[in-house]
């Protein structure tokens, strides 16, 4: 029997390595929550789901760190241009 083509698909792709750490980080909050509902760990269920909250919290950090860069940059930009007159009289 053949393999259907959705399955070629994605056996004949492979993942990078980003893909393998959400992959990875993800599995890990599976794993975590199964335990949890087996009654294996007593962890908190913040404690259970902090892998999936990784990924959220460095994303944000990189777009909040992104916009002050670009802020400050345009803030500076903004200071260092020389005042030109608008108008002739302005000049004179």
């Amino acid at each position: 029997m053949k393999n259907p083509s959705f399955i070629k698909t994605i056996t004949n792709h492979s993942l990078t390595t980003f893909g393998r750490i959400i992959l990875s980080i993800n599995m890990l909050a599976v794993i975590f929550t199964a335990l949890r509902l087996a009654k294996i760990i007593d962890w908190s269920w913040w404690l259970i789901l902090l892998p999936i909250w990784g990924p959220a919290a460095y994303f944000t950090l990189v777009i909040g760190g992104c916009t002050i860069c670009m802020t400050a940059a345009a803030i500076l930009n903004h200071i260092d241009k020389p005042k030109t007159p608008t108008n002739k009289k302005e000049a004179q």
